[in-house]
């Protein structure tokens, strides 16, 4: 009976999944987050102990949610709302600079990811392309 507990713990730990998955922190020491502000959400950067709360994401219309550091901590990939019916992935520079939308279009496309190496963002999609989960090129992604 004992292997088989030890068994199952120990394929538990193979799939669960990692113990924060959030942008937190980054490589820069930042903690990312959206947070509603003036009626809609906004991502926002802060230092590790609360202090240096910045909004990033303020002057766009919409929601801007799920933020992801890359790999090195000098950008961010989101989910950017328009004008609160359709999602595409954005992406910026770790003091909000830079902001791009990877995609664009009548689609849902939420959720971005970096890949290990930050040279590519994976994220889901309702497109019928294929493949079913959306995936671009980053540069400098670190």
């Amino acid at each position: 009976m004992m292997k088989r507990v030890l068994l199952v713990l120990c394929i538990a730990g193979l799939v669960a999944p990692p113990a924060a998955e959030a942008a937190f922190p980054g490589g820069n020491g930042k903690i990312a987050f959206a947070a509603r502000d003036a009626g809609s959400f906004s991502i926002f950067a802060m230092e590790s102990d609360g202090s240096g709360k910045t909004s990033l994401t303020a002057d766009d219309p919409g929601l801007d949610l799920v933020p992801y550091w890359s790999p090195g901590g000098t950008r961010l990939t989101y989910t950017a709302g328009n004008a609160f019916t359709t999602f595409d992935v954005g992406v910026m520079a770790a003091d909000g600079s830079g902001k791009a939308r990877l995609t664009d279009g009548s689609t849902q496309d939420i959720d971005p990811s970096w890949s290990p190496d930050g040279s590519r963002i994976v994220f889901a999609s309702d497109r019928d392309a294929t493949p079913p989960a959306g995936s671009s090129t980053s540069s400098s992604g670190r």
